[in-house]
């Protein structure tokens, strides 16, 4: 008679445990559900972090080269649509080969020139 009751009772007791469990399992999943939300708004803030900060980047970057602009524009009449030398070419550079011979800058463009004409002949 005992074990009857006792029978009886541990039925009752599994079916408290399957509810435990099922409740447990019905937790978890709203935990993890919420877990992943937050994730995915966690990584929407991140990607508008990046996009401003590269947006306040790009805008220091441009505010930067106006004032440069403004700096060298002011100062030596520069304007971006010349270009000066940094140093004088007024005098003839010798170009030295790889047979150690030197050679002057009008030799070098006559050579050019001639080379050119004969690749344009050749074309034709």
């Amino acid at each position: 008679m005992e074990r009857e009751r006792d029978s009886g009772g541990g039925e009752e007791g599994l079916k408290r445990l399957a509810r435990a469990i099922e409740r447990f399992g019905e937790v978890y999943q709203r935990v993890e559900a919420e877990k992943l939300r937050q994730m995915v708004e966690l990584e929407k803030q991140r990607m508008q972090f990046a996009n401003d900060l590269e947006v306040q980047r790009m805008n220091m970057f441009m505010d930067t080269q106006r004032s440069n602009h403004g700096k060298r524009s002011a100062s030596n009449g520069y304007s971006p649509y010349t270009m000066k030398r940094a140093f004088p070419w007024d005098e003839q550079v010798d170009v030295i080969s790889s047979d150690d011979s030197s050679s002057s800058d009008m030799e070098m463009e006559t050579n050019i020139e001639s080379d050119s004409k004969q690749l344009t002949n050749n074309t034709i």
